[in-house]
């Protein structure tokens, strides 16, 4: 790619690097990329190993200079055997108000990675790393365009008795297994609440009983929800429970030259409750996007049940998104990454909301629809998965197509 003078808005853009030394630091070089955050601003600070072993703390900065200019910033902060520290910057700085970083993510990438080659021991320095930031994905990998289908909160148990009980939930369900089998998508994903109760013995059978209806040709993933995972009262979740009825509450798969990722975002929603197994998560979920980015993936795509947000990353907390502190540093995370589309559930509405070039998708329900603008009956979500895009489009069961058109691009859905 080239570097244009200028963004978006007629503003020159500046980029640049440069190392410092700091003969008698104090602290951490956590410490010292924690105090320097907070003399410029919100951002991220994150531990990490550089390739000679050497630890350090990686800080992701955006700011406004001079009232004018934005400026976006990564600086690692490491100290020597001897005990000097050194400081690595690198930055992009726009107009006020262009979208050039975050609608140009590989230059990010490039920063990163020349901020992250630096070392004491230049027998180790990793050359590799850096050219492979340069390479864009591999988009022949996806040699032809397929389509999966999104089901989420089957939720079998929760009508009451006067809405049909969960008759009606098994109804719909068997279903939406039926148009799947008739569509045969490359593969279904149930994003979380797959029962009621997590404990209820019969509407576990029945979830297995309907799931195994799905054609054998056509993988079946599920993704963890809230209603599929006791808690003690201290809400601790019992991961284990979950794992021994359904399986894996985190893992990967591919599919033609992508990666899809389901992790268990229950876990950040009780975070203060479940401290070491969400820290465990997170470690897992880098260690999983830098295997992505090595293999060259077309796409890096997010399966999991809670929306980190609905509308707006500042909005109210509440039963449906993230608790606040936990929003930025899974959209930050992801973002970084090369991360575009988060497939999710839980709020029982459709919705496309936008963050940075990240979409968050919620898709309504297969059991009950809990209203919304939309008036969504319940349905799946199909999604078209191109080289180049993604896209995707609800359909409620009653309007199920006889079959999927990869050729025509379904209507973008809004922000409620």
């Amino acid at each position: 790619m080239h570097i244009p003078l200028v963004d978006e808005t007629h503003a020159p853009i500046q980029m640049g690097m440069n190392v410092e030394r700091f003969p008698r630091p104090t602290g951490t070089p956590e410490q010292g990329a924690r105090r320097n955050l907070k003399a410029i601003g919100k951002g991220t600070v994150v531990a990490v190993t550089l390739s000679d072993g050497a630890k350090a703390a990686l800080q992701t900065s955006r700011f406004y200079k001079d009232g004018s200019r934005k400026s976006f910033y990564q600086k690692l902060f490491a100290a020597d055997a001897k005990g000097v520290g050194w400081v690595v910057s690198a930055w992009v700085v726009t107009g006020k108000d262009s979208q050039f970083v975050d609608s140009h993510p590989e230059v990010g990438a490039w920063l990163k990675a020349h901020v992250l080659s630096f070392c004491f021991d230049a027998r180790k320095f990793d050359e590799a790393a850096v050219r492979a930031a340069y390479e864009p994905p591999d988009k022949s990998k996806q040699s032809e365009p397929f389509f999966f289908i999104q089901m989420t909160d089957t939720q079998l148990g929760m009508r009451s008795a006067d809405e049909g009980g969960m008759a009606k939930d098994v109804e719909l369900f068997e279903k939406a297994v039926a148009a799947a089998n008739r569509l045969k998508p490359a593969f279904v994903v149930i994003t979380g609440d797959l029962v009621n109760g997590s404990r209820d013995k019969a509407q576990i059978a029945q979830f297995k009983r309907i799931a195994a209806k799905l054609d054998k040709a056509i993988p079946l993933h599920l993704a963890p929800g809230n209603h599929d995972i006791p808690h003690t009262k201290e809400k601790v979740l019992q991961l284990n429970y979950y794992r021994e009825v359904f399986g894996k509450d985190r893992y990967t798969f591919t599919h033609g030259g992508c990666t899809f990722v389901v992790f268990n975002s229950y876990l950040p929603m009780l975070a203060d409750a479940n401290q070491a197994e969400a820290a465990r998560q997170y470690k897992w979920l880098e260690d999983t996007f830098a295997a992505a980015a090595k293999a060259k993936s077309a796409h890096t795509v997010v399966l999991q049940h809670h929306p980190i947000f609905l509308k707006s990353i500042d909005e109210k907390v509440g039963y449906f998104n993230f608790p606040q502190a936990e929003r930025k540093k899974y959209l930050d995370l992801f973002i970084a990454n090369g991360v575009r589309y988060v497939f999710t559930g839980h709020w029982h509405r459709n919705a496309v909301a936008r963050y940075k070039g990240l979409e968050m998708v919620i898709t309504s329900a297969v059991s009950k629809p809990l209203g919304g603008r939309d008036k969504a009956k319940p349905g799946f979500r199909i999604v078209k998965v191109y080289p180049d895009r993604i896209a995707h489009e609800f359909v409620a069961l009653d309007a199920v197509p006889k079959k999927v058109d990869l050729a025509a691009e379904p209507a973008k859905e809004n922000t409620p």
